[in-house]
């Protein structure tokens, strides 16, 4: 059979009142729907959401992971509903004209693993020939020489709980419910991750002062030390904060089956940060001996805004201190240091290495993740060997000129700095990317990154 496999990820459908990511709900709703066009010289559409579809961490009530079947069956009417409908409605209409669709689960809607929620998903698209399979268990999905899978795999702060996912249906496949005395007997079956947590204790709860830094992608370290300099006065809760990120340091997989410890030592830490937070990025990275902080404790260090915020001080006027602006370059250079890193040919980092590792085994030739929201093409000629297709959220990229070390770039940075605060459209580029696979009869015949525009 001939075969067009369309992937696209890391979509995060969600709704007010938490700033949203994704804002181009209509031009998804058009991407899909032109769907059935691109089955040309007799080939089958096939669409591969691959992760990361629904933000159910973005949805109220928030919690790191949604165990009620029923609440998360909620967060998807929800999510799909509003502006969202139309993405839904191209959905089930590419359906009914002959695209096969299948859902992958990723970190931010491992929910979509609830089999009622996966009914509720079927319910909503109406009359269509066959519903959608769904990928729900940790495995990749395998089509010949194609494996796709979302990639959280290969991030330790967001690998998701499979076994206590399994268990958990189990136990639902049952009829039975976990009462409060069962819970505390044998704990939540289902672990959040340390990145699921960070999202909804701490993100969620700064997201309206500073709705640009999920947007950022950043990672433990660097979300800790960008959230000291925004909010000077945590550094009086330093020693909680670093309990809170310490959890994301602990394990990273460089393969599909090879964790290894990432703790910093001595001749792996960054110069340029440990001489802008002296003592500060230590702490984080050579944890000593902190405890972990409730829950409560975590929001509670960032429910109210500071009198010394960078917020605050750009919405009344005020002049950032050239230090704090220096410091944010410092991160914001980690972060998106040059325009490289928004290349298709840019750094692909574990995702790239672990692909490699499974590439020319087990005829896999071509791999496809999502996860980092940065787009990446390696490889030469028809068939790349490794595709990840970005993202159709939001993306920030801080200007070159505000990166510079001088008066003139700090400047440039205070303003960029208000925009992204007041939320100006103007300071987010959008480029939604997805990978195209041919096959035949199994075996890859063309593979690409492309970008609807």
């Amino acid at each position: 059979m001939n075969e067009r496999v369309v992937v696209i990820s890391d979509i995060h459908l969600s709704q007010p009142p938490v700033p949203l990511m994704m804002r181009h709900a209509d031009r998804l709703a058009a991407f899909i729907g032109g769907l059935p066009h691109r089955g040309d010289s007799g080939r089958r559409v096939h669409l591969m959401i691959a992760g990361d579809f629904v933000d159910f961490l973005a949805l109220e009530p928030f919690e790191a992971f949604t165990r009620d079947p029923e609440v998360a069956g909620r967060k998807l009417r929800h999510a799909l509903g509003g502006d969202n409908g139309p993405v839904l409605e191209a959905l089930a209409s590419a359906m009914r004209a002959g695209v096969t669709v299948t859902v992958m689960a990723g970190n931010h809607d491992l929910e979509l693993a609830h089999p009622a929620v996966q009914g509720t998903f079927v319910e909503l698209l109406g009359d269509v020939p066959a519903p959608p399979a769904f990928v729900v268990h940790g495995e990749a999905w395998r089509r010949g020489g194609l494996l796709v899978e979302h990639g959280n795999r290969y991030d330790g702060a967001n690998e998701n709980d499979w076994d206590g996912m399994r268990e958990l249906v189990s136990s639902q496949s049952r009829g039975d419910t976990l009462h409060a005395q069962d819970l505390f007997r044998f704990g939540d079956m289902v672990k959040p991750s340390a990145g699921s947590r960070l999202v909804v204790d701490v993100l969620n709860t700064v997201r309206h002062r500073y709705p640009f830094v999920p947007l950022l992608q950043p990672e433990g370290v660097l979300t800790a030390l960008l959230l000291r300099v925004l909010e000077p006065s945590l550094g009086v809760d330093w020693k909680k904060l670093a309990a809170l990120f310490q959890a994301q340091q602990a394990v990273q997989r460089t393969g599909p089956s090879a964790p290894r410890n990432i703790a910093a030592t001595p001749d792996d830490l960054d110069a340029e940060l440990q001489q802008a937070f002296p003592g500060q990025y230590r702490d984080l990275v050579q944890p000593g001996d902190v405890r972990d902080i409730a829950v409560g404790d975590w929001v509670k260090l960032f429910a109210s805004e500071r009198d010394d915020s960078v917020g605050r001080s750009l919405r009344e006027g005020r002049p950032l201190p050239r230090a704090s602006l220096g410091r944010l370059q410092v991160l914001l250079r980690r972060l998106q240091a040059h325009e490289a890193e928004f290349t298709t040919a840019g750094e692909a980092g574990p995702f790239g290495a672990a692909a490699k590792l499974m590439v020319g085994k087990n005829g896999i030739q071509t791999v496809v993740m999502g996860h980092t929201h940065l787009a990446r093409s390696v490889g030469e000629g028809a068939v790349a060997s490794y595709i990840n297709t970005g993202t159709w959220t939001d993306m920030v990229r801080v200007p070159l000129r505000a990166l510079d070390d001088s008066d003139a770039g700090r400047d440039a940075l205070e303003v960029f700095l208000g925009q992204l605060c007041r939320d100006e459209p103007s300071a987010r580029t959008f480029e939604p990317g997805y990978a195209e696979i041919d096959l035949n009869d199994g075996v890859v015949v063309a593979s690409r990154l492309d970008f609807d525009r």
